[in-house]
């Protein structure tokens, strides 16, 4: 759901080009990317070891890690 809400604000302003549209959706992909990243962070509480160990493994975008093309031959 935040990537359906981070390409909609990228792609809302370019049809619509109202100043209103243009000044109000590029916040959304702001608003997901540090939503994400304050998320994280503040699950990376000492005493939560198994969400360390999956934070270090995932990357933030789908299909951009390192073993993304692993196994493709």
């Amino acid at each position: 759901m935040p990537l359906v809400v981070f390409y909609f604000g990228l792609v809302h302003p370019v049809p619509n080009r109202y100043a209103t549209d243009v000044a109000f959706f590029p916040g959304f992909p702001l608003f997901v990317l540090l939503g994400s990243i304050h998320q994280d962070r503040r699950k990376l509480h000492p005493a939560n070891s198994e969400y360390r160990a999956f934070y270090a493994a995932a990357p933030l975008a789908p299909f951009t890690g390192a073993k993304t093309l692993q196994g493709i031959k």
